[in-house]
């Protein structure tokens, strides 16, 4: 059964105000929001995957754009590509797009989360990580950087090594 956090969690105030702020918040009435997987299953709680709606105000399809339309509507939901994952008391948030995901050796990777560790380095002003074909694992990853002041990529690859699992780690700065 979906989610629908417009009236499920109205009421709900949050205790951990911080990390709200991280969400795009809470589905408005009479809109419904669900997460499936690449099957169209709806998934529970935390999990990630693709965000759905639903609600008298949803588009009823592409003008003139059958096969376009088929794509993105089933049934009265509309997928929305975009990756994210609803909490317990019916925040929604947002980690990346269906388009953007990088699949290195089977495993997909959202871009934005590389690239909000990237940010969150002091030497660093912003970052786009994105993927080149690879023979071995399909896509590897890589990012670009401007910096605040001088680091090496070295340094840079140091950080990333701290902080995120050996499959997001960029093969190149």
């Amino acid at each position: 059964m979906p989610h629908d956090i417009s009236s499920k969690y109205q009421n709900h105030n949050s205790n951990n105000e911080k990390e709200k702020l991280l969400s795009v918040g809470k589905a408005i009435y009479g809109v419904q929001v669900k997460i499936i997987d690449e099957v169209g299953k709806t998934l529970p709680i935390l999990e990630k995957g693709e965000v759905c709606v639903s609600s008298k105000g949803v588009m009823k399809g592409y003008y003139k754009q059958d096969e376009a339309t088929k794509k993105v509507k089933f049934g009265k939901w509309i997928k929305t590509g975009d990756i994210g994952y609803i909490d317990s008391e019916g925040y929604l948030y947002i980690c990346g797009r269906l388009k953007n995901i990088i699949i290195s050796s089977g495993i997909n990777v959202y871009p934005e989360e590389i690239e909000e560790v990237l940010i969150k380095y002091g030497k660093i002003k912003d970052a786009r990580v994105y993927s080149e074909e690879d023979k071995i694992v399909g896509e590897k990853i890589v990012a670009e950087i401007i910096v605040k002041e001088e680091c090496s990529k070295n340094e840079v690859l140091e950080y990333c090594r701290n902080i995120l699992p050996t499959y997001k780690m960029p093969s190149d700065i």
